[in-house]
């Protein structure tokens, strides 16, 4: 008996252990927004999505993940040039360019931009980029840039470009402007349009253009010029809904696309007669084309596909941008994503989309109102879900104002939070109230979370500073971090309250705070923090410590016998955790963006340990970089040492000089505002001074004004 129990061990001993780490979830796939599409030179097509790049892999039918190198994932154009390289248009991080063969986005000589769109001249390889700014180019394939219009400042920048092999064009806000010297000078066209805001442009030898525009009022939406734009006509379909063109493409064999509201529209004689198809619930945004399909991009609902004439969603493979994460008590998780709400009720191995009712896809926050009924907050109100129905119900509030964050209450009163302040919603009257939230400084506050303390105290956060309005009352009061100090007032980004009240804030770069007087007092749990953290979502383990996500740190967990917040992150392959979940086992779920849902395969988080300390001060680069005026350089030291900061021009002449500063052992921060410098390249060194010990180390900066 002895050796079989010797025998069992050695088995058990011998069979491999699983980490304890992350998995990401099979689906749901599609509740993300498609702003750019495009074919490559050899055939494949790519999506460009607010949560990176995905490339078609039409052997196995699904989506693959195409955005290696990426810092900035929100994609706003794609274009693919004559050798075969794409260009990406990235709202944040200029443009980015691939070359066949490449296994990563190189970055071109326009970084740090909030880039629109993207135009080439076939003739001469001149590339275009739109910005919020104006429009620049380059001539030597993307290494140097040379702004070439900033239009009028009403017009808000760059939002569409076309170039014909003669004419550049440019959609703004206020109408399009038309170049025949690749953009040295301009003259703003329009003559026949009823609607200026441009946001959909193509262009062909010869003449022929389309403008798509987009606005609330009535009137047309899409117009066609046959001579460069001296003259436009109304070439708009017999729609139902508002088209509100947002798309427009020609197709190989000669056909011409634009993408409205639910639909595409299709003509084959230059938009004198179209057909229509209503295509997904959304907005259309992007078109691509292949030898068998033409392909949609839509705002939510991801791909629609067009093969054999039906229309179809393509999302296999192609991750949902997950926007909020609410865990039922019996285990069902619901997730809200830009296409709308999904549910899974065996750990996410399945999932069911539950739109049924629910008009407005863009959903920002969910609730839950005791153990079943739900609701969701989006762009366009307040839902409630039936859940014998499955179905939603508009609450409002009125207007229907974009909601950004939602609280219920006793007796399922519900508080939503927009750009004024707060809604109040009472069942029994079904009434909304309207909490006008306004600061010190007279201007109103638009609130990003809201939260619910066991005594009926409301909490509110906004994107400067964070509010208290106690039971019944009528006077917010502003929260700082030190009693009565207008300059320690922070944003809570989202606030959690514990069962015995305890009120914490999460905060941008300000680590998190918690207070157990309503926030009269505050505690900084700052420990093993860089200061670069950006949290968005707080939450308590079932029996276990405070942990938060954050948008590029992953997920955290506050180690309370040591006073430091720990990493949590094996397996979590996307860092950007903006929602947060544990169900009654302890079992955690991470909802990212642009990377889909996460599952933890243990019923109990464990942290991390931190890693070991280097030997000598070392850098971690500067974020951002390039920069304007401000940035953060970041660095590790071996032990506590005070840290100078010299920065140099090209010339090596000292420009900036700071510190001493304490500074203790680990990750520290160094906060650089260079507004009395001008643009260009320069260098930095920090330097660490200990009673024993000199440390030096030295990195580059580019000030782009």
């Amino acid at each position: 008996m002895k050796a079989l129990v010797f025998f069992f061990v050695l088995v058990l001993s011998a069979l491999p252990v699983q980490a304890q780490q992350w998995e990401p979830v099979d689906g749901p796939y599609g509740g993300t927004s498609v702003g750019a599409m495009a074919t490559m030179a050899d055939g494949a097509v790519l999506a460009g999505t607010l949560g990176g790049i995905f490339r078609r892999n039409e052997v196995e039918d699904e989506w693959e993940p195409y955005g290696e190198g990426l810092v900035v994932t929100d994609t706003r154009a794609l274009v693919t040039t004559a050798d075969g390289t794409t260009w990406a248009a990235l709202f944040g991080d200029g443009i980015r360019k691939r070359k066949p063969g490449e296994d990563t986005w190189a970055r071109t000589g326009l970084s740090g931009t909030f880039s629109t769109s993207l135009a080439v001249d076939a003739t001469t390889g001149t590339l275009f980029a739109g910005t919020v700014g104006g429009l620049l180019r380059s001539t030597d394939g993307g290494d140097n840039w040379t702004e070439t219009a900033r239009f009028d400042t009403l017009d808000l920048g760059t939002q569409a470009l076309a170039h014909n092999g003669d004419f550049l064009f440019a959609g703004t806000a206020q109408g399009i402007y038309r170049s025949d010297d690749q953009g040295d000078s301009w003259e703003l066209i329009g003559f026949g349009m009823t609607n200026f805001n441009v946001t959909a442009l193509i262009a062909r030898p010869g003449g022929l253009a389309f403008a798509g525009t987009s606005t609330l009022t009535a009137g047309c939406n899409l117009f066609r010029t046959r001579n460069n734009g001296n003259l436009w006509n109304c070439v708009e379909p017999n729609a139902v809904d508002p088209l509100e063109v947002r798309a427009l493409a020609f197709a190989p064999d000669g056909r011409v696309f634009a993408g409205g509201f639910r639909t595409t529209n299709a003509s084959t004689d230059e938009g004198s007669s179209w057909v229509t198809n209503v295509v997904a619930p959304t907005r259309v945004n992007a078109f691509a084309f292949t030898e068998t399909a033409v392909w949609g991009g839509t705002a939510g609902r991801g791909v629609v596909a067009q093969q054999g004439g039906v229309w179809a969603e393509a999302n296999t493979g192609l991750l949902s941008t997950i926007t909020a994460l609410r865990i039922a008590a019996d285990g069902t998780v619901f997730i809200g994503t830009d296409g709308g709400v999904y549910r899974s009720s065996d750990r996410g191995a399945t999932w069911d989309l539950i739109n049924t009712g629910l008009d407005n896809l863009s959903v920002r926050t969910l609730a839950f109102d005791g153990d079943t009924t739900l609701y969701a907050g989006t762009f366009g109100g307040v839902f409630r879900r039936d859940p014998l129905t499955d179905e939603w119900t508009l609450l409002g509030p009125p207007s229907t104002p974009g909601i950004r964050d939602l609280a219920v209450g006793a007796e399922g009163r519900v508080y939503a939070g927009f750009f004024e302040g707060i809604f109040e919603y009472t069942p029994s009257s079904g009434t909304w109230v309207r909490r006008v939230l306004t600061g010190p400084d007279e201007a109103t506050r638009d609130v990003i979370s809201v939260a619910l303390g066991p005594d009926g105290t409301l909490y509110a956060g906004a994107f400067f500073d964070t509010f208290r309005l106690e039971a019944d009352g009528t006077t917010w009061t502003q929260l700082s971090y030190r009693a009565n100090d207008r300059d320690n007032i922070f944003s809570g980004q989202d606030l959690f309250v514990e069962a015995d009240g305890t009120l914490c804030a999460g905060t941008r770069f300000w680590s998190v705070l918690c207070s157990t007087d309503q926030g009269a007092t505050w505690t900084r749990l700052v420990g093993g923090l860089s200061g670069l953290e950006d949290m968005r979502a707080l939450v308590r383990q079932p029996d276990g410590p405070l942990c938060a996500g954050t948008f590029g740190s992953g997920v955290l967990c506050y180690d309370e016998a040591a006073e430091t917040w720990r990493p949590v992150n094996e397996g979590l392959a996307n860092l950007r955790a903006v929602a947060l979940g544990f169900d009654a086992d302890g079992r955690a779920y991470a909802g990212t963006f642009g990377g889909g849902l996460y599952r933890h395969n243990a019923l109990s988080i464990a942290a991390e340990p931190l890693p070991a300390l280097p030997q000598q001060l070392t850098l971690h680069g500067a974020y951002p970089n390039p920069f304007n005026p401000t940035t953060t350089l970041r660095f590790t030291l071996p032990e506590a040492a005070q840290v100078h900061l010299a920065v140099f021009d090209l010339l090596g002449r000292r420009v900036v000089t700071q510190g001493p500063r304490p500074a203790a052992a680990g990750t520290g921060v160094w906060h650089l505002d260079a507004s009395g410098l001008a643009s260009g390249s320069y260098f930095y060194r920090l330097t660490a001074q200990t009673p024993t010990a000199r440390w030096h180390a030295t990195g580059s900066l580019i000030l782009a004004k």
